[in-house]
């Protein structure tokens, strides 16, 4: 029996793009946020303009519209916030794929879905404005999530709601609603919703790196970035 991921990637010319910027694959730049960089050591995460500042001059240095990148890296950014803690062990590998975009930018079903859940998760650090799709696809039921979005992404949401692939229905958020980050999204793909509505984790720790990993496949195929 294929995987999902194999699906994902046998399929990957049937998506829709997430975001408009991914239509132009020359474009965009990945960047490296893990620990392995050392440029980030002048990076004050908790400055979000400082932040967002070295994103944008990387951006305009090369050439490119958006960033991405973020699968499985680990990331000294989430020491700011406590909600990262996991008893004495800190949660840094990131689950998802990030798409730092600017704030309002539209958000896009990659394929048709129903909405699973959503929330507004305001503590620092977090999703801020969150909505979780289900679809199927071969058989297969598999979530994706998208995090730092706009509170009206949010507002006019009901589980069960039809979402058509390319339909616009949600927007990245700025930073007093995205839990205080540059705007970007957070696309996570996940295999298993566990018990969780409205939100899941989109950082592990390192402990636990190859459980999640399987839960939560590189969504790249979906992406358009492989």
């Amino acid at each position: 029996m294929r995987s999902l991921v194999e699906i994902l990637q046998q399929n990957n010319k049937s998506f829709s793009p997430v975001i408009p910027q991914l239509k132009s694959s020359l474009r965009l730049m990945h960047i490296n946020f893990g620990n392995d960089n050392p440029e980030l050591e002048t990076v004050n995460y908790d400055n979000v303009a400082q932040f967002a500042l070295f994103i944008d001059t990387k951006l305009k240095e090369h050439h490119k519209i958006i960033a991405y990148g973020g699968y499985l890296e680990d990331r000294e950014m989430y020491r700011r916030s406590k909600i990262f803690k996991a008893g004495t062990e800190q949660r840094s590998i990131h689950l998802g794929v990030d798409l730092w975009a600017p704030e309002n930018t539209p958000v896009m079903a990659p394929l048709d879905a129903v909405v699973h859940s959503f929330a507004i998760n305001p503590a620092h650090g977090d999703y801020g404005g969150t909505v979780i799709l289900q679809h199927q696809m071969k058989g297969i039921t598999f979530y994706t999530l998208y995090g730092h979005l706009s509170h009206q992404s949010v507002y006019d949401k009901s589980k069960g709601q039809k979402i058509l692939a390319g339909q616009n229905f949600a927007w990245i958020g700025e930073p007093n609603e995205n839990g205080y980050w540059p705007p970007h999204l957070h696309f996570q793909l996940i295999t298993d919703m566990l018990t969780y509505e409205g939100d899941f984790p989109g950082v592990c720790t390192p402990g636990n790196r190859d459980y999640y990993a399987k839960l939560c496949p590189d969504p790249s195929a979906i992406l358009g970035l492989q």
